[in-house]
């Protein structure tokens, strides 16, 4: 009875197989597949004597026998159109049935382990290595021809298309097709293990691809063989490894000088073009060919500096050479490999001619348009920090006035809601170029134009530059992280009322503190927050600025942006009525200062020009209604932030002006303590008294030590 049933499965299970792998792919066989499953499931597991058994040797070689034979009915006479049909409804026929026959696993497992049978495979490999055997290995001659007379006619239709919609489909019908067949005879070659047969077809592809049109001339050859490289990008997945190999065949059968003539062309073009999406679409398998070569990738480094050289020549202004280099990178950022290779000697190219423009007599107009340049792409979403960063880190430090407005500019924007992690991408990677100056050798297998390497003279680069000090960099990456903990801390709303508040520490920020009394909206959230550092455990450093921090209320159906003393004079005229100045001041200041009380009078002016408050016998009335429904008032007052190098680091941090003391005691070994304090003051802007009271904690702490008016590093 036992047996009998098992003869009954083993014939469901065949009859379900030769069901599926004959019926097309797009039939619904659910039937044959729940049979199939079932039966294969009752012969390969049973309960024998109490013992767990797994069989599936018979069903495997039963599978292989009707692989066989289905492939044994392929008729000889076929197109490749009716060729690849039959492999890809082939491939999806036998997944669906490698599904069904689910339980062979278990088999697998067991004679893998047990009996090391080496005649035994994955269900894939082997329907793809009998349709190797069956077609592809008897008939390779034919179906590479086949394909190649395709993809020729293919080139030639594409090229010569007319507008009508008819030849369109066709063309698109014949383009999947090739597709299909490009996947599956990748699939099935590296299944089967077969990588000769793929070879094969790509020595023979490319032979056809550089074939030259009889009569054409050479800048018409150049465009052919690039329509011929767009037909084959269309054919291969973006990071597909055959399609690399494929154009290094072309690269090793192409003659020198057509590579060279075929390089100038697109770069050419690729110069004299915006990067839109029409424009990448139309240079993206110049873009792929070039990645995947290596003869052809050193002919695009050097040409493309060649002629960025000659470029060099027409300008010394600021912008367009900034410009260039991004222009540049925004093609390369196309090609990885390319840009991993050419970033060196790209960016030493452009060294030289910073160094070039920033030795001039007069660089006060280069360092404005590089400083009003980092504040417009700062801003943007993605912007270009390594660009930025070259153009900063080779600024020299004796630019004063460009450091100045650097520091005054990053501050400014970090106040005005730019984001901080932008800002601080900026410097570390300054300072990461800096840090590299020492690291100029060009690489070795690299081949780069003699005319590029005379251009840079690596050997007199970087020895005349006034290299900016780092450390200098200390505050501003502190005031950085004040607006990052600002962000974190102090993003509450309230209903009609919203607020995005600006922590700072007054040591590093100059604006003036003022002790206000605010709203009760913004006092519940500041409790909220020295609540949390509280329970957080945190000695919290930063305090309100309510001259830079933006508030958004409605007054009388005007929706008012402004800064938070602004806010607070409109709500206190709003709760309590009619106000002199002076009353006003009283109110809202709790420490009362002269300069505190101008600044709330200047604040009164700015509403009284903007129309929502008026004056009227030294009284101030808040006005019923504004025409505008929005009015933006807010204008923080930051001009005084940083307008120079010393209000920019007006208190710095003692942690930064110690950390200097010891990095330059460091590099000397030792040094008098006159000389010391007169290089610190160049940093930073702090007294004798102070340096000796920095110096006397370091030597407490043990880092330096001090013998007749000199200090020594102890490590």
């Amino acid at each position: 009875m036992e047996q009998d049933t098992r003869v009954q499965s083993l014939e469901r299970i065949k009859k379900s197989i030769a069901n599926m792998i004959e019926l097309p792919g797009n039939k619904n066989c659910s039937e044959d597949f729940v049979q199939g499953y079932n039966a294969v499931y009752r012969f390969c597991t049973g309960d024998a004597a109490d013992k767990y058994i797994i069989e599936g040797g018979q069903i495997y070689h039963l599978y292989d026998r009707i692989l066989v034979q289905y492939l044994e009915k392929f008729p000889t006479d076929y197109t490749l159109e009716k060729f690849v049909r039959f492999i890809d409804g082939y491939r999806h026929s036998n997944e669906r049935v490698a599904k069904m026959l689910f339980f062979l696993s278990r088999y697998f497992i067991r004679v893998n382990i047990e009996v090391s049978n080496n005649n035994v495979q994955e269900l894939k490999k082997l329907y793809f290595k009998r349709l190797f055997e069956a077609l592809f290995q008897k008939q390779e001659q034919k179906i590479h021809t086949m394909f190649i007379e395709e993809m020729v006619q293919y080139s030639r239709d594409r090229k010569n298309l007319s507008v009508s919609e008819s030849e369109k489909v066709h063309l698109e019908k014949k383009q999947k097709m090739l597709r299909v067949f490009i996947r599956e005879y990748i699939n099935i070659t590296e299944t089967a293990e077969k990588p000769k047969s793929l070879k094969k077809l790509c020595v023979r592809w490319a032979c056809a691809l550089i074939e030259k049109d009889p009569g054409a001339s050479p800048s018409t050859s150049h465009y052919n063989l690039y329509d011929k490289l767009v037909a084959v990008d269309k054919l291969f997945k973006q990071k597909e490894r055959s399609k690399k190999n494929l154009y290094r065949m072309i690269e090793d059968k192409i003659e020198d000088e057509t590579m060279k003539g075929f390089i100038d062309t697109f770069v050419t073009v690729l110069l004299s073009r915006g990067i839109s999406n029409k424009t990448h679409a139309e240079l993206t398998p110049f873009y792929s060919f070039i990645d995947s070569t290596i003869k052809g990738k050193q002919m695009f480094i050097n040409t493309v500096i060649v002629t960025i050289l000659d470029i060099f020549k027409k300008t010394d202004k600021c912008i367009p050479i900034l410009r260039l280099l991004i222009f540049i990178n925004k093609h390369l950022r196309f090609m990885p490999r390319t840009l991993k290779s050419i970033r060196k000697p790209l960016e030493l190219a452009f060294t030289r001619k910073l160094r070039e423009a920033l030795s001039a007599k007069d660089t006060a107009e280069f360092e404005k348009d590089l400083l009003q340049s980092i504040d417009k792409y700062i801003r943007v979403a993605a912007p270009p920090h390594m660009e930025l960063s070259l153009f900063v880190a080779n600024t020299p430090s004796t630019a004063a006035s460009f450091w100045d407005g650097l520091y005054s500019g990053i501050k400014n924007r970090l106040v005005l809601g730019n984001s901080f992690v932008a800002e601080k991408k900026l410097i570390l990677l300054t300072t990461r170029r800096i840090e590299r100056f020492s690291d100029f050798e060009l690489k070795r297998d690299l081949q780069v134009h003699r005319k590029i390497v005379e251009y840079i003279d690596i050997s007199t680069l970087y020895k005349s530059l006034a290299i900016y000090d780092t450390s200098n960099f200390e505050e501003i990456l502190l005031c950085a992280r004040d607006i990052a903990t600002s962000e974190m801390y102090f993003k509450k709303e309230k209903p009609e009322f919203s607020t995005n508040c600006c922590l700072l520490a007054y040591t590093r920020w100059n604006f003036p503190k003022m002790n206000i009394r605010i709203p009760c909206e913004v006092e519940e959230a500041w409790e909220s927050v020295e609540e949390y550092c509280r329970q957080k455990g945190r000695k919290y450093l930063l305090s309100m600025c309510p001259s830079v921090s933006p508030v958004e209320l409605e007054i009388n159906g005007t929706t008012v942006t402004c800064d938070l003393v602004q806010g607070s004079i409109l709500i206190l005229l709003g709760k309590t009525g009619p106000k002199t100045r002076d009353e006003i001041c009283f109110s809202l200041l709790l420490e009362e200062s002269p300069e505190h009380t101008v600044t709330i009078k200047g604040k009164i002016q700015t509403l009284i020009d903007a129309l929502l408050i008026e004056q009227k016998d030294e009284t101030i009335y808040l006005l019923p209604a504004h025409a505008s429904k929005a009015l933006d008032v807010f204008v923080p007052d930051i001009g005084q932030a940083g307008a120079s190098r010393e209000q920019a680091l007006a208190v710095p941090s003692r942690s930064a002006i110690e950390a200097c003391i010891v990095r330059i005691v460091k590099e000397n070994g030792e040094i008098a303590q006159a000389v010391l304090s007169e290089k610190v003051r160049n940093v930073f802007p702090v007294e004798d008294r102070e340096v000796v009271f920095f110096i006397s904690a370091l030597c407490e702490k043990g880092f330096v030590t001090l013998t007749d008016q000199v200090l020594r590093y102890e490590p």
